[in-house]
């Protein structure tokens, strides 16, 4: 928790004492927090692998290589894992782009594992071919990871400039790696690194970009972040985006106004984002769910709560995606709200994602056919769901 957090923060702190231009240091802010965009998109090939958390091996990186991670969980089929090391910077790279950000915080994403010897992926570029930025993001990513380790921040000082020197030249650009011993240095940096406001300092150190994203922008890029979320495993596939184009539609026939149909719809496109926390493997898990499974699974409403209400005009959205697991019985999760405490734009996203649940394959079973589908819907109304949206639904079909 909190990582691509804290390597924006080291990211953008060397960034300022390199003394890079505004234009490059937007370009490594961006990387920066969305350097690990591809593991999401690698992590379903990961979920039938007998022992392998990709959350833990995915953590581990970039400190040991591919092959060494394999060797470390004994995998089946280290081929495997190795092609997913191997895609998850080039992938993170693409998305990145497709989500209409600049194509330099792709590339910047992509060379991000390069290793300054030439033995990293996924080209092997080795030394000043890596591209500067990508040799930032790589000491950035690298120093969180040695931090992140240890047990408290006074530690994690003394080891901090050890570590780096033991990689320095092998791994990390020589340059880079002095340049973070001198600001490490510094006790402004360490009590930044470890505030408990971190992620707003981070909003007002963004470096200024120009213009202002229209509604219709937001709208694409949500769209792009639902596809990621949905990757996680193959049975989630376009999942968010069917729950949204149905909560738009019922939205619309309870008669609410446009401009609030079009922000459930924004909301239910986000409605899984903090499925991001929940291993793959227990998505795509074909039998009965642990308790410390089911309890990892019930935290996502909460998290995806957490993250919308971090974002200027979103925070009434961020409130629905928190309840969109609640039950007019009482019964739901993580609140465990009755009718009147569920707000109506979370009942009517519980709606179509049950929905939708209940016409997707699922690891245990197979499909329903939409006749079965409404037979369940009409079973949970007044229990699991508001009973007037189920029939409102089931009027539009």
């Amino acid at each position: 928790m909190g990582h691509a957090m804290r390597v924006c923060y080291i990211a953008t702190s060397l960034a300022r004492s390199l003394g890079l231009p505004d234009s490059q240091q937007m370009v490594l802010y961006h990387a920066s927090l969305l350097h690990d965009l591809g593991v999401p998109l690698v992590s379903s090939e990961l979920t039938e692998l007998i022992g392998v958390n990709e959350n833990a091996l995915f953590a581990a990186s970039p400190r040991k290589p591919p092959e060494e991670l394999v060797a470390d969980c004994r995998a089946p089929v280290p081929e495997t894992i190795i092609g997913a090391f191997h895609r998850h910077a080039s992938l993170g790279g693409a998305k990145a782009i497709a989500l209409g950000l600049p194509t330099e915080i792709g590339e910047t994403i992509v060379s991000s594992h390069e290793n300054w010897d030439g033995s990293g992926y996924p080209e092997g570029l080795a030394a000043n071919d890596i591209p500067q930025l990508s040799r930032v993001l790589a000491v950035a990513d690298w120093a969180e990871s040695v931090i992140a380790e240890e047990q408290n921040s006074l530690i994690a000082r003394r080891n901090l400039v050890a570590e780096l020197e033991d990689v320095s030249e092998i791994i990390l650009d020589p340059r880079l790696v002095e340049e973070v011993k001198s600001i490490s240095r510094s006790d402004d940096f360490w009590l930044g690194l470890f505030a408990k406001e971190l992620r707003r300092s981070l909003l007002v150190a963004k470096p200024h970009e120009n213009g202002k994203s229209s509604w219709k922008a937001v709208v694409s890029l949500a769209r792009g972040f639902a596809e990621v979320i949905d990757s996680k495993s193959p049975f989630t596939l376009r999942k968010s985006a069917r729950v949204a184009e149905i909560a738009g539609q019922l939205a619309e026939a309870v008669g609410l106004p446009v401009d609030h149909v079009q922000l459930i719809h924004l909301a239910a496109l986000l409605h899984d984002v903090g499925q991001l926390s929940v291993p793959a493997r227990i998505m795509g898990k074909p039998d009965i769910l642990s308790l410390t499974e089911m309890q990892l699974m019930q935290r996502h409403p909460s998290y995806s709560r957490l993250i919308l209400e971090a974002l200027p005009g979103l925070e009434e959205a961020a409130l629905w995606v928190g309840a969109h697991h609640e039950r007019p019985d009482g019964k739901g999760y993580p609140e465990i709200l009755t009718t009147d405490l569920i707000p109506l734009e979370s009942r009517i996203i519980a709606v179509a994602n049950v929905y939708v649940a209940l016409t997707s394959d699922r690891p245990y079973r197979r499909a329903l056919s939409e006749k079965d589908a409404f037979k369940v819907l009409t079973g949970a109304a007044g229990t699991q769901l508001d009973t007037h949206l189920v029939h409102v639904f089931r009027s539009l079909h």
